[in-house]
């Protein structure tokens, strides 16, 4: 069993490590308390990790040796986020006034071909395809001004020629 005396120099001589701990942490800007408690529990063990860590740039801490009431900076970061956050929005919004509106047509067409059968449904984009298709045209020897098309909403059959929106599409893409 220990004698009373040795175990109190044990303890005190680990409060020592803890001290030393806590000052070293405290020239290198990092936890002066959480390090107090590693160098007093790992000792020697805790000392050397402190000692091989680098010294750490906290301008944070200097604030808190100035006025240790003046908890003002804590707010600093959010305000920065939030002023930033409301730039990106501001760029966000301005960016999206500049796109212009482009209307999709989902409706299904359908065409005649040349034995007046009724083709569909197709998507916009493949009548077109179709419509450009000159392979097909010549060997069937149709004219695609000619086709009647009709979808959903048109009155009755019509010539592609006479449906302005397919005419604008074939020059566009021409």
């Amino acid at each position: 069993m220990l004698s009373p005396m040795l175990s109190i120099s044990i303890l005190l001589f680990y409060m020592i490590l803890g001290c030393l701990s806590a000052y070293i942490a405290d020239k290198k800007n990092r936890n002066v308390i959480g390090w107090f408690l590693a160098g007093a529990f790992f000792g020697f063990i805790g000392l050397i990790i402190l000692l091989l860590l680098p010294a750490r740039q906290n301008n944070s801490s200097d604030k808190l040796r100035e006025d240790p009431f003046d908890n003002s900076y804590v707010f600093d970061d959010l305000q920065k986020k939030l002023e930033d956050e409301k730039a990106t929005e501001e760029d966000k919004l301005t960016s999206a006034q500049d796109l212009k509106e482009v209307i999709i047509d989902t409706e299904k067409w359908f065409y005649l071909d040349k034995a007046r059968k009724t083709v569909g449904p197709l998507s916009f984009e493949n009548l077109i395809l179709f419509l450009k298709d000159q392979d097909y045209h010549s060997k069937a020897k149709t004219v695609p001004e000619e086709i009647w098309v009709w979808k959903k909403g048109m009155e009755d059959w019509k010539r592609t020629k006479n449906v302005t929106e397919l005419q604008q599409a074939l020059k566009t893409s021409k």
